[in-house]
């Protein structure tokens, strides 16, 4: 998989998420309305693009705003901080975590390591490999934070209309969501050890290249 495949996956994805749950919606709570079933022929093509385009601009929102990264600002400084801790050893030095309480000092080795990357075609081999992983990895956070999103409007909607249709089906979401967080830290473990198998070629092939990088900025 490709840097820009996993970039357009991610802008994707979110809004996929949404329309799932547009669709679910119309299947269960509101079917009074059968938006969908009700419609026929170039009806339902105009109802399905309506929900396509309600789905985009949710999902642009969401991309927008950085709603992911109130979940990922939970999970990425752990990765960063286990590649960090490896190229320093790697180069003989000590993690230093105030130093590295700057997220200015984390993108300057982070970057080092995306050169080395960039600049040798095994390792871009195995980005391939971490990119999927990595997909996977937003991707439940994703349906984390809509799940939880959905939840809250459903619940909060239940409540208000005494409608306890709509309470009920909130915790459809919120079961999603739980599983989802549930799941985060394997899922990162997994990313973690997708990781190691670069460094573990920085840290036999690369060392010297590594060092001096590193002797640049630190």
């Amino acid at each position: 998989m490709t840097q820009s495949q996993q970039q357009s996956y991610r802008l994707f994805i979110p809004g996929v998420v949404v329309l799932l749950y547009v669709f679910a919606l119309d299947k269960t709570l509101l079917t009074s309305y059968k938006i969908i079933e009700n419609s026929i022929g170039d009806e339902r093509t105009i109802v399905y693009s309506t929900y396509v385009i309600i789905a985009s601009i949710i999902g642009a929102i969401y991309m927008i705003f950085k709603v992911r990264f109130a979940v990922w600002d939970m999970y990425l400084p752990v990765v960063q901080r286990h590649i960090i801790h490896r190229l320093l050893t790697f180069a003989g030095r000590k993690y230093d975590s105030l130093y590295f309480a700057d997220i200015k000092n984390v993108k300057k080795v982070m970057n080092v390591f995306y050169q080395l990357i960039d600049n040798d075609n095994s390792l871009t081999t195995r980005s391939n490999t971490v990119r999927l992983n990595g997909l996977v990895w937003t991707s439940i956070m994703d349906l984390a934070v809509i799940s939880l999103v959905v939840f809250g409007v459903v619940f909060t909607y239940g409540l208000v209309t005494l409608n306890s249709d709509f309470v009920l089906w909130s915790y459809f979401p919120s079961l999603i969501a739980l599983l989802c967080l549930i799941t985060l830290p394997v899922i990162t473990n997994s990313h973690i050890e997708a990781g190691d198998k670069q460094l573990d070629y920085i840290g036999q092939h690369m060392k010297n290249e590594l060092t001096i990088k590193l002797n640049e900025i630190l």
